[in-house]
């Protein structure tokens, strides 16, 4: 699938060369690395910063299924927020399933947008625009989302379906300016659950569920929550 993006698409780095370049080696460009990262697991953290480890990536393993949805009206719709730091809710990513509505409404495939103080940052909208349409259908990706070299990074990774099929890469990747966070201590998957949103036809959403967390910290641990909590 390919993006469009709002403010500018990060050029010159979505490449097989490079994904392999970045992994076993020292973390170079924040996008760089980030590509990394959602290719390879072991990508090496950020060094130098703090004696301290602290968290510097977030993955989130989301599920759901869908009962009998309409296409011609593309039901339902849902929208997902990934925050960095829930203590400044005016910071965040946001996962927008079955449509796009922020300048007027389309409907179908997926977008992705950062967004500062109710600005969009930067975006990204998939050409691919297919409603949910097929009974049953039950759709898993991951929300991955870091904080590198002052920089917010986001994108949606192995993201599936059982009929709607395969979405998410590095060509979705959004970055904005961290200002002051510094790390990802303060990111609470309970509030994701919490703010996510079934915008319009809940009653065809079987299930939404965040089934995992993992936080990333810069000494090479990783801590997995099951959370397991939605709708």
């Amino acid at each position: 699938m390919n993006a469009a993006h709002l403010n500018r698409p990060i050029a010159g780095v979505c490449t097989e060369k490079l994904w392999r370049f970045c992994f076993g080696r020292r973390l170079c460009a924040a996008a760089s690395c980030f590509i990394a990262f959602l290719g390879i697991a072991a990508v090496r953290a950020p060094t130098g910063r703090s004696a301290e480890p602290y968290v510097y990536m977030i993955e989130e393993d989301w599920e759901l299924s869908v009962t009998e949805p309409k296409p011609l009206i593309h039901s339902p719709q849902l929208s997902f927020y990934l925050t960095p730091d829930k203590t400044q809710a005016d910071i965040y990513f946001q996962l927008q399933i079955n449509h796009a509505a922020r300048e007027g409404f389309n409907g179908g495939g997926f977008m992705v947008t950062a967004i500062r103080n109710d600005l969009a940052y930067d975006e990204a909208r998939s050409t691919f625009r297919d409603p949910l349409s097929a009974d049953g259908e039950q759709i898993r990706w991951t929300s991955a989302m870091a904080v590198i070299d002052g920089s917010l990074l986001f994108a949606i990774k192995d993201g599936t379906g059982t009929h709607w099929g395969n979405f998410g890469g590095p060509e979705y990747i959004l970055k904005m300016p961290a200002n002051s966070i510094q790390s990802l201590q303060n990111y609470s998957p309970l509030h994701s659950v919490e703010s996510m949103d079934i915008g319009f036809g809940a009653n065809r959403v079987r299930s939404v569920l965040l089934k995992k967390s993992r936080a990333y910290y810069t000494d090479g641990k990783v801590s997995e929550v099951l959370v397991n909590a939605g709708r």
